[in-house]
């Protein structure tokens, strides 16, 4: 549900930024932090219940998530403006350039919630 969430919003913020001319770099930054926010506050309510069954703190557990996300979202957005940079890519190319790099981020995201987060 957030992989949607978070690429629906990507590519509409994306496409925003385009059509107002933003400069490259930021459109994608822009895009990514924003996308994010919104998937994030998403997916800590759903992991935490339906994935891992926390029962624990929710303020921690939030809190964790919460710092999980910065970074992943920093690393998301480091590899997706280099490859995207790197391959002059522009529009669809670019959300393409972002799944195949949260596809890899995700297997890190999901170890470390499961071992730290909503322990």
């Amino acid at each position: 549900g957030g992989f949607l969430v978070d690429n629906l919003v990507f590519t509409f913020l994306l496409y925003l930024c385009q059509t107002l001319n933003w400069q490259r770099r930021y459109e994608i930054l822009a895009s990514i932090v924003v996308a994010r926010v919104v998937s994030a506050t998403f997916n800590c309510f759903c992991n935490r219940n339906l994935v891992f069954h926390g029962h624990g703190d929710v303020l921690k557990s939030f809190i964790r998530y919460a710092l999980l996300a910065i970074g992943i979202a920093a690393g998301s957005y480091a590899l997706t403006a280099a490859l995207s940079f790197f391959a002059d890519a522009r529009g669809v190319v670019i959300t393409l350039i972002k799944i195949l790099v949260e596809t890899g981020l995700f297997i890190i995201s999901y170890r470390i919630q499961k071992n730290w987060v909503f322990k």
